[in-house]
C-alpha cells in the first residue's frame, strides 16, 4: 500500500514487442512516465493501435500529462496511455500525482 494517497509510484517491465498500459491506482491529475534507459527511447500512445497519438521520451528523460482533478482527474483503474520501449527490455518507472 502507497503510504500516501496523494503519490504512487509504478515500475512497468518495458517489452519493445508489446503496448504496456499504464492504468491510475490513485485518482491523480498528473502522470510522469520516466525513460529510464539511457540509449533508446520510450514510445507513449493514447490509442495502442495509432501511431498519430504518439509521443516520445528521450534516453533518460520524462514525459509529464497533466489533468484537473476538478473534473474527475484519472480515476483508480483507468488506463492513462500505453507504453513500449523501442530498443530493449527496460523497467519504465511511472509516478502518479494527485
Amino acid at each position: 500500500m502507497d503510504a500516501s494517497p496523494n503519490l504512487a509510484i509504478r515500475t512497468l517491465n518495458g517489452d519493445p514487442s508489446q503496448w504496456l498500459p499504464v492504468v491510475a491506482p490513485i485518482t491523480c491529475g498528473a502522470v510522469v512516465i520516466q525513460n529510464t534507459d539511457g540509449a533508446g527511447a520510450v514510445v507513449v500512445r493514447t490509442d495502442a493501435k495509432d501511431p498519430t497519438t504518439q509521443k516520445t521520451a528521450p534516453p533518460s528523460m520524462e514525459l509529464t500529462f497533466r489533468v484537473s482533478v476538478i473534473t474527475g482527474g484519472f480515476g483508480p483503474g483507468q488506463v492513462i496511455c500505453f507504453v513500449q520501449p523501442t530498443q530493449a527490455n527496460l523497467p519504465i518507472v511511472i509516478t502518479f500525482l494527485r
